[in-house]
């Protein structure tokens, strides 16, 4: 039985990302991650996640699943120049 759930487990590690995981629509092609940056902010006992991915694909629909640890407070889109900003201001 342990060894069904390790063959499992090393089968589906491409499921299993940490980073997340781009599913195109039904019969899409599955596009590439070629970046990803993410901010983690701890204030007030709440931890804020702002992640940023591009990625390379076919124009279309997707859908990102990213893992947490628990169910959010809010989901909310950051704005896009976000990172751009962090960059110039940190010099």
């Amino acid at each position: 039985m342990v060894l069904i759930g390790i063959c499992l487990l090393f089968g589906a590690q491409r499921y299993c990302a940490a980073d997340g995981l781009i599913f195109p629509a039904q019969g899409g092609k599955e596009p590439q991650l070629v970046q990803q940056r993410a901010i983690i902010v701890y204030r007030d006992g709440v931890e804020r996640l702002i992640v940023e991915s591009a990625f390379d694909g076919e124009p279309g629909d997707y859908a990102f699943l990213l893992p947490v640890p628990s169910e959010p407070l809010e989901i909310k889109k950051a704005s896009y120049p976000l990172f751009k900003t962090l960059f110039v201001i940190s010099g």
